[in-house]
């Protein structure tokens, strides 16, 4: 109730957050916290290396930096793309270490039960185009939906 003073919310979504909040034990938590911090960071990586890739694309087919004619595009970001460069951090090895802890932690059978359940909940959602979002597969699968991001702000701000 706090946070209603310093940022207020509309008493609709107030209501669905303590509603969420009596609904949350602490293996929702520890996913749930795992996936505001850590794969909202992956993302955002990816999302560098996205555009690293366009950026790439369109020296490429503008020639510039080419070796010869014939340097395919695979060959050209192979030789190009500096993954280092843009994840400075090591936050993909990182990331991949607690993505394993995490599973580790419960066991993927448990894990996978705990997902869903944030998935009933409205807070993580799946990417329509896998078909697989179990164990290993949740990360690439999952995401923090628009209304698990507002849960953030509410539950851990």
């Amino acid at each position: 109730m706090s946070n209603q003073a310093l940022k207020p919310t509309s008493y609709n979504l107030l209501y669905k957050h303590l509603e969420l909040l009596s609904k949350l034990n602490d293996n929702h938590l520890i996913i749930f916290r795992h996936w505001c911090f850590n794969e909202t960071e992956y993302d955002s990586l990816m999302e560098r290396f996205s555009l690293e890739r366009a950026r790439l694309r369109q020296q490429y087919d503008l020639g510039l930096n080419k070796l010869s004619n014939g340097e395919t595009y695979s060959q050209y970001q192979t030789r190009l793309l500096d993954y280092g460069l843009i994840d400075k951090d090591g936050i993909r090895e990182s990331i991949k270490l607690k993505r394993g802890e995490l599973i580790d932690c419960f066991g993927i059978g448990e894990f996978d039960f705990w997902t869903f359940d944030l998935i009933n909940l409205g807070i993580l959602a799946h990417r329509t185009n896998f078909s697989s979002y179990n164990g290993k597969d949740a990360f690439s699968s999952l995401y923090l939906s628009p209304y698990g991001k507002k849960a953030v702000e509410y539950i851990f701000e």
